[in-house]
């Protein structure tokens, strides 16, 4: 009996899509490298249209794990954070080309919620405040003085100090810090306003899995699992996935770890096991084959000028 060839089949991972990726007020997720523009987006999927098979989430992993054949230049689409330019600029062209994604979703927050995820309202007060610089206190009596411009911009969107501190924060100390941002940038943030234009509504995920498109579970709040226990890092993936699966009408849904952080915790792995996700998402770079674990499905970052 001969062994199939191994497939090298690429899960590639979008964020945001906009229009116009020079738009000042989108400078922290351009220095991130996670916005593309529209125009871009468009021709990387003419690309992949005219040299790649895409092909479900859910139809790679069941062949994966089957070892069943996999197409030639299969690759799989996906979409992290709930984003609404997901609605608004991906899934139109996703629709007219006919091409599927899944697009994982954080239950805590949509368009009806009025909550933020705390990256993106750090980033929103960055990108928005009109003060050139600012100061921030903290409890142990130092402080954070910076100017606010694009250099320094990039400093404080990279994974350590104040950001990184937010990261490992609960929520309570997250909203006190950022409520004293505010304060220091002189911008004042309406949630449920913000939230209404930053996140995908109820009724728009339900028309896109009508038309083809897969909703997977990203945990309520996008914390990093690493960095609460397991009893809230067991409900962020539980209710997550209850919430995926009533939108889809299905009872198995994929998983996404948010920051890509957790994948190599043998008790997270057992969570999502538990719960019965049919795979889960990182954000290791590389390619899958046969020999990779479903609960740890490497991914691609795709930028502006991929392809």
């Amino acid at each position: 009996m001969t062994s199939r060839p191994q497939p090298h089949v690429p899960i590639l991972l979008y964020h945001r899509v906009v229009p116009d990726l020079m738009d000042p007020t989108l400078d922290c997720y351009r220095l991130l490298q996670i916005a593309i523009s529209q125009t871009a987006f468009e021709k990387q999927m003419l690309y992949l249209c005219a040299n790649h098979t895409v092909i479900r989430l859910r139809e790679f992993v069941s062949a994966l794990t089957t070892h069943q054949p996999i197409p030639d230049n299969a690759c799989v689409l996906t979409f992290d954070d709930s984003y609404r330019d997901h609605y608004r600029y991906t899934y139109p062209i996703l629709k007219r080309l006919g091409l599927t994604a899944t697009f994982f979703i954080e239950s805590g927050h949509t368009a009806e919620s009025g909550q933020i995820r705390f990256l993106d309202r750090y980033y929103y007060l960055l990108d928005h405040s009109p003060r050139p610089s600012f100061t921030l206190p903290f409890s142990d009596g130092k402080r954070l003085d910076s100017p606010l411009n694009l250099f320094s911009k990039m400093t404080l969107v990279q994974e350590s100090g104040l950001k990184q501190f937010l990261k490992q924060s609960d929520p309570i100390t997250q909203d006190k810090i950022l409520n004293q941002l505010e304060d220091a940038l002189d911008l004042h943030i309406d949630a449920h306003a913000l939230g209404q234009e930053l996140y995908l509504s109820i009724p728009e995920m339900q028309e896109m899995v009508q038309n083809g498109m897969e909703l997977g579970a990203h945990t309520i709040h996008h914390p990093s699992l690493l960095h609460v226990n397991i009893e809230t890092a067991r409900n962020e993936i539980f209710a997550s996935g209850d919430f995926a699966q009533q939108l889809n009408k299905t009872d198995t849904v994929a998983f996404a770890y948010p920051f890509g952080e957790g994948s190599n915790s043998p008790s997270l792995r057992r969570l999502i096991r538990d719960y019965g996700y049919y795979a889960a998402c990182t954000t290791v770079a590389g390619l899958n084959s046969y020999d990779t674990n479903p609960q740890q499905l490497k991914r691609l970052v795709m930028v502006e000028d991929t392809m």
